[in-house]
């Protein structure tokens, strides 16, 4: 198309055109990938809580079987 156009003013306002087109295009791209990235770290985020949280639990049945263990001993 920017071969058969009339003047290189012509020629120009394709080029740019085309230029402008594509930077949208990739900022667009961009932000896809930045969305999803940001929705990658929230699930890491709320896994790491999960686990924390796991954790917490696993400590506190843990105190909860030793105390239970000292009182049968007695």
């Amino acid at each position: 198309e920017v071969a058969n156009s009339r003047s290189p003013a012509h020629r120009l306002d394709l080029v740019l055109r085309r230029a402008v087109s594509n930077v949208v295009k990739e900022n667009l791209a961009l932000r896809e990938l930045a969305n999803t990235e940001k929705r990658r770290l929230a699930n890491d985020r709320r896994l790491l809580d999960l686990a924390e949280t796991v954790e917490d639990g696993l400590e506190f049945a843990t105190r909860v079987e030793e105390r239970l263990r000292e009182r049968v001993e007695r």
